[in-house]
């Protein structure tokens, strides 16, 4: 099952066997249409029953929208209604003139928690934005995972597809399915991230989730599936971990401030000496590789 209704593509088939084929400059609104993203978001108010089993008086809640399809119906999310709707053509638009402005190659990022809009929601989108002349590759940073396997599903024939794969479940996405690897802020797990990625491309799955399994004893206490920090903001805790191994973890700028409370950094300190990390990069540095077999300390 996948969650793709319609796409449009150039060159050769693309090998889930779906879309539309178009040759190659075509006009946007060519696209739109065959892709299946020729339409428009439009909201309305969301509405709830006062009564039992959906019977009773109908009333609305006015802080909160429903964002829909102006061609289905169908719907998309609930937002507030601060929430500013960009339009898929408004998205692909933009992606399309920075894309052409130059011949370097380039990287959309969907991120959703920095930017409000999640651009893995519609499917196509993304499809559009990956067959744009200058963009290689897509890092989908949503923090919904049965979106970014489609848009592993989606895109690993057109381009590079960086997401969320440091993990049990990604190390099978990454063997079975595709995908090619996380690009990390501060890079703080890399004695088990590096290892872990070169142990894939080797055909070693055992260590590699060995790998995963330190790594996620690490990350997976620092930050939340949606990529919220669990102690602090993401980077104010990422630069305090840096701090804390030594790392030149920089100054936090401003309007963030930077993770001060002692609470918060013996919290942040336990993580670190219970995850092994600390071990992991002194192995690193005297000019080895983390083991796999590590155990963290009790």
């Amino acid at each position: 099952m996948h969650l793709v209704e319609s796409i449009a593509y150039r060159g050769e088939k693309p090998w889930h066997g779906l879309g539309n084929h178009l040759e190659a400059g075509q006009p946007i609104e060519v696209w739109k249409e065959r892709a299946g993203m020729d339409w428009a978001i439009e909201d309305s108010d969301v509405r709830y029953v006062v009564g039992q089993q959906n019977v009773g008086v109908i009333r609305a809640f006015p802080g909160q929208k429903v964002l829909y399809r102006s061609d289905t119906k169908a719907p998309l999310a609930v937002v507030s209604k601060r929430f500013q709707v960009v339009q898929p053509g408004e998205i692909l638009e933009f992606y399309r003139s920075v894309s052409t402005a130059t011949d370097l190659p380039f990287m959309a990022y969907n991120w959703p928690r920095g930017v409000a809009v999640d651009l893995s929601a519609d499917p196509d989108l993304l499809v559009r934005i990956a067959d744009l002349p200058s963009v290689v590759a897509v890092k989908d940073s949503t923090g919904d995972w049965l979106r970014m396997l489609t848009s592993v599903e989606q895109l690993s024939a057109q381009v590079r597809v960086f997401g969320s794969f440091l993990h049990r479940r990604g190390l099978a996405v990454l063997l079975g399915l595709g995908g090619d690897g996380n690009i990390d802020g501060g890079g703080v797990g890399a004695p088990w991230g590096v290892p872990f990625y070169r142990a894939v491309r080797a055909g070693d799955a055992q260590a590699a989730q060995i790998y995963a399994d330190r790594y996620q004893a690490l990350s997976g206490r620092l930050i939340a599936p949606d990529y919220s920090g669990r102690f602090a903001s993401p980077i104010p805790q990422l630069k305090a971990v840096m701090t804390l191994l030594g790392q030149p973890g920089g100054q936090v700028r401003s309007p963030l401030l930077p993770v001060t409370d002692q609470t918060t950094l013996r919290s942040l300190t336990d993580v670190i000496d219970h995850s092994g990390v600390r071990d992991a990069w002194a192995a690193v540095g005297a000019g080895g590789t983390a083991s796999p077999a590590h155990r963290s300390a009790q």
